[in-house]
């Protein structure tokens, strides 16, 4: 099952540290589903992102809200609100 199609660029996350039993689980989960484990925890993150509530831009910490072109709260909400529906959530 596909939660999201992608149609953008891709980009690349390494996970350093990973324990050795969190990873031996995943393999098995990876399995089970008869996804690679990249393709796992893709599915995995999307699956945890889109239960979450995306928090509102006056509710993110200072340095969160820093980064960037100075925005307003209300033009960072607006943005996030857009995405949102663009999304269709």
């Amino acid at each position: 099952m596909i939660l999201y199609q992608y149609h953008f660029d891709m980009a690349d996350l390494l996970i350093r540290n990973l324990p050795a039993d969190l990873h031996a689980r995943l393999k098995v989960v990876a399995a089970s589903h008869r996804r690679s484990i990249n393709q796992e925890v893709i599915a995995t993150i999307e699956k945890a992102l889109l239960a979450a509530p995306l928090p509102r831009a006056m509710d993110l910490p200072d340095p969160i809200r820093l980064k960037g072109p100075a925005l307003s709260a209300e033009d960072t909400q607006r943005f996030i609100d857009d995405d949102i529906e663009a999304r269709g959530y």
